[in-house]
């Protein structure tokens, strides 16, 4: 197993970073994903939990069934980490000798009274089974989820949205939605997966509200707590918000409401932000119904 050594300070500073920005970019704490069920994380070779902050971080980046394994444990597997597949950070505490009478590192001739354990956090990567090939659950009794409802209408207009703009989208057992510009791709969990219909519908609009950034000619891409990201993140909601009271989703216009006021502070600091915000994500809505009318008048004249 590959490890990199680094100072506690630093491992904690990155982790730590780490779960803010996801925090910044959900609104929602690591654990909360607006799902109805939740896997703790395991490593896949031993089947144990993962626990403290490798638990929050796993639980707040991972999908599927929740289950890791390193590289040579996938290797050792007989599977195979899927190309382009990215790796999630780790961290275990661990014990070295030090002589605190020299302050250097322990020599073979050293007394031991000069030399005491010291503890330090070690960090490697893992890699989620979903991204890896000939590797397969182990999990039992995996739950089935709610019996969550398509809600027809907006059903009907992602679909054809999806068909006329060329987005793929893959569902999974659960794990956070994010669209992917570089593979023009929205990932969401099942709808069944989701606390409510309206969670999920809310979630993928705002997924591909993201998808119409080129075509509407907005950045995106900076990075969490960027303006350009700050910017883009409130199109994507305030979009939501939107589709949600066209198609009748009421209860979610609220919940997006909060998580507008949630960046009250950044607001009021760029008050232009908000109305420039909503004049975006009217524009981007503008276009996905503008898609939707033009494949359903297609698909009408074929």
């Amino acid at each position: 197993m590959t490890t990199q050594k680094t100072t506690r300070r630093d491992v904690k500073a990155e982790l730590v970073q780490l779960v803010l920005d996801h925090m910044e970019k959900t609104n929602r704490a690591p654990w909360d994903k607006g799902l109805c069920f939740e896997f703790a994380p395991i490593n896949a070779t031993t089947k144990k939990e993962y626990r403290g902050i490798n638990r929050i971080l796993l639980n707040m980046l991972g999908l599927g069934t929740m289950e890791f394994a390193t590289f040579k444990q996938v290797q050792a597997a007989k599977g195979k980490v899927k190309k382009g597949a990215k790796g999630l950070p780790v961290v275990y505490w661990d014990f070295t000798l030090w002589n605190f009478k020299e302050q250097r590192k322990p020599l073979p001739d050293d007394n031991e009274k000069d030399l005491k354990k010291v503890p330090f956090l070690k960090k490697y990567t893992v890699f989620n089974i979903s991204d890896c090939e000939g590797i397969e659950s182990a999990r039992k009794d995996i739950p089935t989820g709610k019996d969550n409802k398509r809600i027809d209408e907006a059903q009907e207009a992602i679909d054809r949205f999806i068909a006329a703009t060329g987005i793929t989208l893959h569902e999974k057992e659960t794990g956070t939605a994010c669209y992917s510009p570089s593979k023009h791709a929205v990932y969401i969990a099942k709808l069944s997966s989701y606390k409510s219909s309206e969670h999920y519908y809310s979630t993928l609009f705002h997924e591909l509200i993201h998808s119409t950034n080129k075509e509407i000619k907005r950045t995106l891409g900076g990075k969490f707590g960027s303006h350009a990201y700050s910017e883009e993140e409130i199109v994507a909601e305030f979009g939501a918000m939107l589709l949600c009271s066209y198609f009748g989703i009421e209860k979610q216009t609220e919940n997006s409401a909060e998580y507008l006021t949630s960046w009250g502070k950044v607001l009021k600091a760029n008050p232009n932000w908000l109305i420039k915000g909503a004049n975006e994500a009217e524009k981007a809505v503008d276009y996905f119904l503008k898609k939707v009318a033009e494949y359903k008048s297609e698909s009408t004249a074929a």
